[in-house]
């Protein structure tokens, strides 16, 4: 059994308990599992654009969403991280 997995969330898809739940069977009592979703960066041209966007508060919604999706199931971390999702995730 596995002490520490990682899940990777994509929050604007319909995924979560069911991937927590399969997780589950893969750790063993004391697992610890880390709920990731990486957030995209915002292209540089776009600060051209007036805009009030607060990435500490993006973060904070995010980890919020997280745990709205995956429920009160306990061991859970939610990490939110900012990159191309593919590389970040596996880096």
């Amino acid at each position: 059994m596995y002490t520490k997995i990682l899940i990777a969330l994509a929050l604007d898809q319909g995924h979560g308990k069911r991937a927590v739940e399969l997780a589950r069977c893969l750790g063993s009592d004391a697992a610890v599992f880390v709920a990731i979703h990486v957030i995209d960066h915002v292209p540089g041209f776009s600060s051209v654009y007036p805009c009030d966007i607060d990435k500490e508060d993006i973060a904070k919604t995010a980890k919020e969403s997280i745990m709205e999706r995956i429920g009160d199931i306990g061991n859970i971390q939610p990490v939110v991280l900012e990159g191309h999702a593919g590389r970040t995730v596996t880096d």
